[in-house]
């Protein structure tokens, strides 16, 4: 296993040098969005961890527009967002700016204009390029939404030794690391596309969590996982190594949408967007994954051995449901357990 540490040096084995003869992603370009991500938060609970910047901001546009008084704009990556009723907010479809290109050993396959990761077992079948990044930062956004701000919900304390999973742009474990700079942080993922010189307690490694062994040398005392239902053939293969790699006492999280919307008033019963969902169910479980996996977490928690677990389930905030909604209008499941 190979990758770096956030501040560009670049090391194996979780920690150490690497041959120089290795593929490592030292000439990485990276998103400096993200690396300045620290004072784009609008919604984070401590805001002077994140900075004040948005404190003298005005959060809404100047326009007269309804759709847009709704509710605050969500500053993502320098666009202004506002809840809207067009399909796609203009900022999302401008062309992908190459500014953070993934390393030619994270390329399997480039088609129709994006290119997909490398790795000899994994199957993860989502992009990897600029645009993609640009939406996993959006969802990292939304979630804080729909989480009040906070990044976690476990009551994890002050853990010495972290471990985020299926990691993406890396933008969950550079905040994590900020708001606990106690903490060693570790983030892996099939690509290495994480930003460089952002905080020095995050390393990043590419890594298969599901079809490699793991040898990490010390245990963790938290684990996170979010938006993994693309990512593995059986979440429990992870969970189950999550567990051993588990100091006692230590946690795991699990955060995952649930692709089964609702309404109050039974509108969505029998319309389009429901045959929608029907369809995207079925070309999951064509493509060898499923949407159910989340309702599943608690239940495999539970048999892979721990114990205190808390399954929460609910909907976005009130004050902003039809704003969110509109990026990302789903339910979602947060489950986490500890090991005794």
């Amino acid at each position: 296993m190979e990758g770096y540490n956030s501040l560009g040096t670049p090391v194996n084995s979780h920690g150490q040098p690497p041959d120089l003869g290795k593929d490592i992603a030292t000439t990485n370009q990276v998103k400096t969005e993200i690396a300045a991500s620290e004072n784009q938060e609008l919604y984070g609970q401590n805001r002077e961890t994140y900075g004040d910047r948005a404190t003298q901001e005005s959060l809404y546009p100047t326009t007269k527009s309804t759709d847009a008084d709704l509710a605050p704009a969500v500053d993502f990556n320098g666009y202004q967002l506002y809840a809207s009723s067009k399909p796609v907010p203009e900022e999302l479809l401008r062309e992908p700016s190459g500014t953070s290109i993934a390393p030619p050993s994270s390329v399997l396959d480039e088609e129709n204009m994006r290119t997909y990761a490398v790795h000899e077992t994994g199957r993860y079948f989502l992009p990897n390029d600029p645009a993609e990044q640009d939406r996993l930062d959006l969802q990292h956004k939304i979630f804080k939404i729909a989480m009040n701000g906070a990044l976690y919900r476990a009551p994890i304390g002050s853990p010495k030794n972290v471990l985020d999973i299926a990691t993406g742009t890396g933008i969950w474990a550079i905040q994590f690391a900020k708001e606990h700079p106690e903490s060693n942080v570790i983030g892996t993922d099939l690509s290495l596309i994480q930003p460089l010189g952002v905080v020095d307690n995050v390393q990043f490694f590419r890594e298969d969590s599901e079809h490699t062994e793991w040898n990490y040398p010390t245990p963790f005392d938290y684990i996170h996982l979010r938006c993994v239902l693309t990512c593995f053939d059986d979440h429990r293969t992870v969970i189950r190594k999550s567990f051993d790699n588990l100091s006692s006492g230590g946690w795991i999280e699990l955060s995952d949408p649930v692709f089964h919307p609702q309404s109050d008033d039974g509108t969505f019963q029998g319309s389009n967007l429901e045959r929608m969902f029907q369809s995207l169910h079925q070309a999951m479980v064509a493509m060898g994954r499923s949407f159910e996996a989340a309702q599943n977490y608690k239940k495999w928690l539970i048999e892979a051995g721990f114990v205190d677990v808390v399954e929460e389930v609910a909907p976005w905030p009130e004050a902003f449901e039809g704003y969110a909604g509109r990026y990302y209008g789903t339910l979602g499941y947060t489950v986490y357990g500890r090991k005794p």
